[in-house]
């Protein structure tokens, strides 16, 4: 049963190594991705908001197609009859 010890404490050692390979990849900073998100060329603060579009003044609703009510259903029950007395 020791090669099982062995063999769990392997693999519970790639995980770890696996996941910290992963962190590292994921919060490492790259040149090239901080040179892409700085803008070419600065503009004024003043033609900067002028550049902007107004603001939309409208909200998004949902909308639905108009529906007309249903007309009422007519009873498909017979209309009672007056008790009469079966004959003997």
């Amino acid at each position: 049963m020791v090669i099982n010890k062995l063999v769990f404490g392997g693999l519970a050692l790639g995980c770890l190594a696996t996941a910290a390979g992963g962190a590292y990849l994921a919060t490492r900073h790259n040149v090239a991705d901080e040179a892409a998100a700085a803008p070419a060329v600065a503009m004024p603060a003043a033609e900067a908001e002028g550049a902007m579009p107004p603001p939309v003044t409208a909200s998004e609703g949902v909308i639905s197609p108009e529906t007309t009510p249903a007309p009422a259903p007519r009873s498909a029950a017979p209309e009672p009859r007056a008790a009469t007395p079966e004959p003997r």
